[in-house]
């Protein structure tokens, strides 16, 4: 069975839009049964410590901190792989409990549609709503393959005009969707487009860019991480 948490991530607890606060709220209220977590990166610090050193060797210090969904993104990913649950966006929701459409024999349930932008990819997965069981193969090779990313960064290949396509490829739905892209998912069941619209809202907060504490990556222009 797949563990009862729900996560949500966010910069700073106290910067929090009220927006936000109320999609939270009301996810709790459809999932009593959950137990709900709204994590900032000062909560996840004092978590990644307690964390085998051996395998994580503080790579999360070496993010830089002004990009808060390349945070994120690890945070998520570490989160589910260590306790298992639901990730969601904090501008997200379920349109119907989770107890509906997650199963007690279900090991993940992942969100995928056709991507038609990059030819290479039959579908893209989100990131922005993740069920798993703890301990998903899957997701620890997303983690090992951002620690990789992090040992091998090199500068010259970062390209400062397109600072949304950087961190997709570094730790977000670029990375997440090329390594499920090379594993056997038959055991997942996946929520296709039509199931999508009956389970999934993607946004709650109307312009939710204009609601974060931080500027949206896609402003950025700045190294992934810091030497």
């Amino acid at each position: 069975m797949i563990e009862k948490n729900i996560f949500f991530i966010c910069t700073d607890k106290n910067e929090l839009d009220q927006c936000f606060k109320d999609n939270i709220e009301f996810i709790k209220k459809q999932n009593p049964n959950h137990n709900t977590c709204l994590i900032d990166f000062n909560d996840f610090n004092k978590y990644y410590k307690n964390i085998d050193i051996n395998s994580y060797n503080n790579y999360y210090s070496k993010l830089n901190k002004n990009i808060g969904v390349l945070n994120a993104d690890y945070i998520r990913y570490v989160l589910l792989y260590n306790e298992g649950g639901v990730y969601m966006d904090i501008k997200s929701r379920p349109k119907i409990p989770l107890d509906n459409f997650v199963n007690d024999d279900d090991t993940a349930r992942l969100i995928h549609w056709k991507h038609n932008q990059t030819k290479n990819w039959k579908r893209e997965y989100m990131t922005s709503f993740m069920i798993c069981r703890k301990n998903n193969i899957l997701f620890k090779k997303v983690i090992d393959k951002i620690h990789y990313n992090i040992d091998n960064y090199n500068s010259n290949n970062i390209n400062f005009n397109r600072p949304r396509k950087n961190v997709l490829n570094f730790t977000g739905t670029h990375l997440f969707t090329r390594i499920l892209d090379e594993e056997d998912l038959s055991n997942i069941r996946m929520i296709d487009n039509e199931e999508k619209k009956k389970v999934y809202i993607f946004n709650t907060c109307g312009n939710y860019q204009n609601k974060y504490s931080t500027p949206h990556y896609s402003k950025l222009r700045e190294h992934l991480i810091i030497k």
